[in-house]
């Protein structure tokens, strides 16, 4: 099944997809589209040029990876309300993390 890939960052200052190349651009938009095949597992180290704001310091940034089927529109707003029974869902993870104060 063609599916579009997703790597995102869900943030108090709002959501940021983030590029395999480290370059980090604010909503939601797919990495790839509709890819018709790749082999598995596939890893990548990915250390996004972002200087995170003061404000930042205590707060939670949830990171997630989505497989979407290709070209269907999400019926959440936000990746924090996407589960992996939400229709067009083929696999998603999530890890949140504490930005140390």
């Amino acid at each position: 099944m063609p599916f579009d890939f997703y790597f995102l960052a869900e943030t108090p200052a709002g959501v940021y997809t983030i590029y395999l190349n480290g370059s980090v651009k604010k909503g939601i938009k797919p990495l790839y589209r509709n890819v018709r095949e790749h082999p598995a597992p596939y890893f990548k180290t990915v250390r996004p040029d972002v200087k995170i704001p003061l404000s930042m310091k205590g707060k939670a940034i949830t990171f997630y990876t989505a497989v979407i089927e290709a070209g269907k529109v999400l019926p959440v707003k936000r990746f924090s309300d996407l589960r992996l029974d939400s229709p067009y869902v083929i696999m998603m993870d999530k890890k949140s993390v504490t930005v140390a104060p």
